[in-house]
């Protein structure tokens, strides 16, 4: 699930994309032909989706879907400034959407989620336990 004026979602195992707001649900239209099991937006309303073909990009503008890695996600979140984020289960990256590349942010085995707090350190999810990386001049997270 992930919240942006309204909470985006899916089905499983259909993987439909749906969209919830005022009580009313409705299935995302842009997604309507592809399957999405985690889905994310950033502030120019492009969705980010992952299936098990890896991880996508609707651009709104040009109506197209990018291919943007292969790896298996399984969490999506956004910072505080709307930059996204992904885990998979070898580590934590950040979606580049300008330039739409993914940049590998931390290695780390059997990474289940991540949460990015407001100075920018990063919280994520291990079969370990909760782990967190703050951020620091050496550190670009």
């Amino acid at each position: 699930m992930f919240y942006k004026d309204g909470l985006y979602y899916s089905t499983y195992p259909k993987e439909e994309a749906y969209f919830f707001k005022d009580g009313v649900y409705n299935r995302i239209e842009e997604l309507k032909d592809t399957r999405a099991m985690l889905i994310a937006l950033d502030d120019n309303k492009n969705i980010y989706f992952s299936n098990s073909s890896g991880l996508f990009k609707y651009n709104k503008s040009n109506k197209e879907i990018l291919t943007l890695g292969v790896d298996v996600v399984n969490g999506m979140n956004s910072d505080a400034n709307g930059k996204l984020y992904f885990t998979s289960p070898n580590g934590i990256f950040r979606i580049n959407d300008k330039l739409n590349t993914i940049e590998r942010l931390v290695t780390l085995e059997n990474v289940y989620g991540a949460a990015i707090e407001k100075d920018g350190s990063v919280l994520c999810g291990t079969d370990e336990g909760i782990i967190r990386f703050k951020k620091s001049d050496k550190c670009k997270l």
